[in-house]
């Protein structure tokens, strides 16, 4: 019962923002219209206008989540991984000259070959607004708990790798911080532990396997594999 009144709730509330997130967005675009891109309220607009098309995207996936666990539905426009990858760095980058950290994408080369997920020449793509979700969710937390140093987004064969030179999580916590409202030893900030919570719950609706494990000397890798898809 506490599981169908979260899905319940969770289907309501996204239900219920598209409608203004539809008139901030067309607000946006009217606004645009009269105010040049390089003059500040140009920038201005255009940052509002961003925040809009993420917080859809966020809508979307809880959306989709909430019904794919009722209906089975879950068709969505499909993005290359490489290119999802590529979006998230650019929202994050002024964070991370922020904080003085180096955001950076390493790519292998190494695609995964799937007639029924690839495009004709073998690259990856998967559902655009799930996806978006699970990268910025793990992106910025890597930024946030990282200090000093450096947070890579590594693209592999048929999965991704979050890697940053933060303090770690300890052992004992890795595991449980991906149930809800649970948080690790030290975190900071006012987060409630829902983040991490979201990322398992979408890769376990689409199929895919999120792990996490520590990185040498010290940091942490979170890996989501998509071997299923």
């Amino acid at each position: 019962r506490a599981l169908a009144r979260e899905r319940l709730i969770t289907s309501d509330i996204s239900h219920e923002l598209r409608n203004p997130l539809m008139v901030i967005a067309s607000s946006c675009e009217v606004l645009a219209e009269r105010s040049p891109g390089t003059s500040p309220d140009g920038r201005l607009i255009a940052r509002v206008a961003r925040a809009s098309r993420e917080m859809q995207e966020i809508v979307d996936t809880l959306l989709a989540l909430a019904r794919a666990e009722q209906t089975g539905e879950g068709a969505m426009r499909r993005i290359s991984l490489r290119d999802a990858v590529e979006e998230q760095l650019a929202r994050w980058q002024p964070l991370a000259g922020q904080r003085g950290l180096t955001l950076s994408m390493q790519d292998t080369d190494e695609v995964q070959h799937d007639a029924e997920c690839s495009e004709p020449g073998g690259e990856l793509r998967l559902p655009a607004a799930p996806l978006a979700t699970v990268l910025s969710n793990l992106i910025r937390n890597a930024l946030h708990y990282t200090e000093a140093g450096s947070v890579c987004v590594s693209i592999g064969r048929g999965a991704v790798s979050i890697v940053d030179s933060g303090p770690g999580i300890a052992e004992h916590d890795r595991d449980r911080l991906f149930q809800p409202f649970v948080r690790g030893d030290g975190s900071q900030g006012d987060g409630i532990g829902i983040g991490l919570s979201l990322v398992e719950r979408i890769c376990a609706s689409q199929g895919w396997r999120v792990t996490l494990e520590p990185n040498q000397p010290h940091g942490c890798i979170f890996r989501i594999a998509f071997d299923a898809v």
